[in-house]
């Protein structure tokens, strides 16, 4: 085999790999996970909070925060006290926390098992796994 055709070869491989490399560090990548709210003195209960960690290589606006209440993706009207957080400005590999107090879980149109869902301002939605809440079984402190 000819250099020149080794290296022409070569160099087309990787200006593929180069192009699908770029194509995927353009894109938005969130991780959003819910953990429990525990007050730092007492370890009372306080809510349910949304990580998002931003995992892109730009800043992220994040522009809502959604209780989704079935399978179809339905929202939940959302309490003022989130709503104030939004929108929050989250720099590369950095995470931010929106918090949902008792008082907005304690609901009755939540049911016991429901979604979050994080939007951007570029339009990207991502859904955190499935929460199990019992409503009558609130945990009181923390670990």
């Amino acid at each position: 085999m000819d250099w020149t055709l080794a290296l022409a070869l070569l160099g087309a491989v990787l200006g593929v790999i180069n192009t699908f490399f770029s194509l995927w560090r353009d894109r938005v990548h969130l991780r959003v996970r819910v953990n429990p709210v525990f007050e730092k003195n007492s370890k009372q209960f306080m809510g349910l909070g949304v990580i998002i960690v931003n995992l892109s290589c730009f800043d992220v606006t994040l522009q809502q925060v959604d209780i989704l209440i079935n399978r179809n993706h339905d929202p939940l009207a959302i309490h003022p006290d989130v709503l104030a957080q939004l929108p929050k400005c989250i720099k590369p590999r950095a995470a931010e926390a929106v918090w949902f107090s008792m008082g907005t879980l304690q609901d009755p149109a939540i049911p016991n098992k429901f979604r979050f869902r994080v939007g951007t301002a570029c339009g990207v939605k991502k859904l955190t796994k499935r929460v199990h809440w019992i409503k009558s079984n609130l945990p009181v402190t923390g670990k």
